[in-house]
């Protein structure tokens, strides 16, 4: 984001509100560091070691997950949820990633899908489940291995072919859902160590699928984003950033030169937001 030469980069995103917002580097890690200051003594090393916005907003991702550490669905909660009747002592959750996400495997793509949903159970890190549909379809095999989930009933093991490349127990996919796990019919999840890489947007990510509880993450894109009103095109990018802030939708944020700054106007008044502070707001004309 920085070159040297000034800030070239407006950084503007859209929540679901309708409301534009703007800033540029430098004003954003000024901001940054303000915030920081107020920090334990961990953010404060991340603040003294600060190299771009980017990373400083990896490094702040929270301590504990969903459904792991001591999440509210974890086994070693310290808390409880106030509700008359007692919940079961084991919970497990989905919802869509809301990012897109891609498997690679023997040099080529096997798995490409914007409607990845992520299964978060107690004690494990969230897994991936791909629809059949965005799955190559001479990538898997079934074999004859299947294991019994005491939740979600039994699940069949597919060799995983890319060329001469094969994964004998490569991906899994549930066969014997529950009425209520139906969210999970049809969809397909990929041993992570057995494949060569994942990636969400267009960044490879290591270790297991992303926890939105649990981090706060950025990544490039190259998807083409166009913000129009009525007729009038607004924004259009194939270069855009996106954050994913936990307990927010995603939000998206562009290069200034993919704008049209004609169309905005700033706003008296900005938004207090905790961690990006007072951004200048812009609205549409």
């Amino acid at each position: 984001m920085r070159d040297g030469s000034g800030p070239k980069v407006a950084i503007v995103l859209w929540d679901l509100a309708g409301k534009p917002a703007f800033h540029t580097p430098r004003s954003m890690r000024r901001l940054w560091n303000s915030d920081l200051t107020r920090r334990s003594s961990q953010c404060s090393r991340v603040r003294n070691n600060l190299v771009d916005p980017a990373s400083a907003i990896r490094a702040m991702g929270g301590a504990v997950g969903l459904s792991w550490q001591q999440g509210p669905l974890s086994t070693g909660a310290i808390g409880r949820f106030l509700v008359a009747e007692a919940l079961p002592k084991k919970l497990l959750y989905v919802e869509p990633l809301r990012r897109r996400m891609r498997v690679r495997f023997g040099g080529t793509w096997i798995a490409d899908s914007e409607q990845v949903l992520l299964l978060f159970e107690p004690g494990r890190y969230p897994v991936a489940y791909f629809p059949e549909t965005d799955v190559s379809s001479h990538a898997l095999e079934r074999t004859d291995h299947t294991i019994q989930h005491p939740d979600l009933g039994l699940a069949s093991w597919y060799a995983v072919h890319a060329g001469e490349h094969v994964a004998s127990r490569g991906a899994w996919q549930h066969i014997g859902l529950p009425a209520h796990a139906s969210e999970l019919l049809g969809r397909v999840a990929f041993a992570w160590q057995a494949m060569d890489a994942f990636y969400e947007e267009d960044e490879r990510i290591a270790g297991h699928a992303a926890d939105s509880y649990h981090r706060i993450d950025i990544r490039q894109t190259s998807r083409h984003l166009v913000v129009r009103d009525h007729n009038r095109t607004i924004a259009d990018t194939t270069r855009p950033l996106v954050l994913y802030e936990s307990g927010f939708a995603p939000r998206w944020y562009l290069h200034r030169a993919d704008i049209d700054e004609s169309a905005l106007t700033p706003v008296k008044n900005p938004d207090f937001l905790p961690v990006q502070r007072a951004l200048q707001l812009l609205q549409h004309r």
